[in-house]
């Protein structure tokens, strides 16, 4: 279409010379009006069609853009929701083994308090006992006896309070112990967690940026292509001005062409347009 519309144009600037020649004034004056007119109509065509097609760069962009940003987004809460369940696989695995070795701890406390452990001095007492039973000396065997108990139950008494002792200061180690496994497992999921956020904001901003240098690029080219056809629109009036002037030569205008040839973007919008080379999303 625009070269036919250059074909038009120059033939009706071809009729308007040769009617000037001929001194057919009014005939020249009315085909350059319909030059002009095809002119400001085909100049008004192509200004049309630059800037649809300038926009629909800008929405190809735009949409790129998001497809591309919705696809991030999916790797990322995907990703965050792996390192979540991984997270919470660790808790339950560490609750689990805290669990366990409470449960060891107690049982070994209750086998230690029903062992029955009878001190010498209370053997040596009960051996005394029998001796006095065996030679009728019943009042003494007596004395004996209680004083075999009373050392037994002494005995038992210390014991008692040593395994409590022993089995609280066991029980306040395994629990600090546990605590300290809990506070570290808790701060290398907090580091984790920064670390992956650290990763996503780093990648939404490299995209936005990619983004942005597009945006700026197309601008650059939509400016250029604009003043390039303002640009011919300017040459196209002094040309009109020259053929309705008898001072200007008019031959060495005769063989120009009207200079409303399209700009040509070199811009290609596609989501690997901004992508950057060897970016990786995971």
């Amino acid at each position: 279409m625009a070269e036919e519309a250059d074909q038009t144009l120059r033939m009706l600037r071809k009729q308007q010379r040769g009617f000037e020649k001929e001194g057919r004034y009014i005939e020249a004056d009315a085909t350059r009006r319909r030059a002009d007119k095809k002119f400001a109509a085909e100049e008004t065509r192509r200004r049309e069609t630059l800037s649809a097609r300038q926009s629909a760069q800008r929405a190809a962009a735009t949409s790129a853009f998001e497809q591309e940003r919705e696809g991030l987004t999916r790797h990322w809460d995907f990703n965050t929701e792996q390192l979540e369940q991984q997270a919470r696989q660790s808790e339950l695995a560490l609750s689990g083994r805290h669990s366990r070795k409470r449960e060891q701890l107690q049982s070994h406390l209750g086998n230690a308090a029903t062992r029955n452990n009878t001190s010498r001095q209370v053997l040596e007492l009960r051996a005394v006992e029998a001796r006095l039973l065996s030679t009728n000396s019943y009042a003494d065997a007596q004395e004996t006896q209680r004083r075999a108990a009373k050392a037994k139950f002494d005995e038992a008494e210390r014991t008692r309070q040593g395994r409590e002792a022993t089995g609280s200061v066991a029980t306040r180690h395994l629990a600090q112990l546990q605590a300290n496994e809990t506070a570290t497992l808790a701060l290398r999921l907090a580091l984790k967690r920064a670390e992956q956020k650290q990763m996503r904001e780093l990648e939404f901003a490299r995209l936005q940026q990619r983004f942005h240098n597009l945006l700026a690029e197309l601008a650059t080219q939509h400016h250029a292509e604009t003043a390039k056809l303002q640009h011919a629109k300017k040459l196209q009036a002094i040309r009109s001005e020259m053929h309705a002037s008898p001072s200007h030569d008019l031959n060495a205008v005769a063989h120009s062409k009207p200079m409303l040839l399209a700009p040509v973007s070199t811009i290609t919008v596609s989501p690997c347009h901004y992508k950057e080379e060897g970016m990786s999303s995971t």
